[in-house]
């Protein structure tokens, strides 16, 4: 469901010509945001326990997905 509001969002955005504006850049900004808030909390609780270490683990596997996805956008999809 957040997926497909987020291309809405951003369809309305670009048929508008308000992408490139700073309100639309916000928003972008804002729906990216929930998406790394998102992912953040799921890596965190399919571990099943609440710990400091389970924090760790969690956020170096977001910084793992960060990189792959950094590095695809980098270098495959150009």
């Amino acid at each position: 469901m957040a997926f497909s509001s987020t291309m809405v969002d951003v369809k309305i955005l670009s048929d508008r010509g308000e992408l490139v504006t700073l309100h639309g850049r916000l928003i972008l900004g804002i729906l990216l945001l929930q998406y790394l808030i998102a992912m953040i909390v799921i890596l965190f609780f399919t571990n099943g326990e609440f710990s400091v270490a389970s924090l760790g683990t969690a956020l170096l596997k977001l910084a793992a997905l960060m990189l792959a996805g950094f590095l695809m956008q980098r270098y495959v999809f150009e």
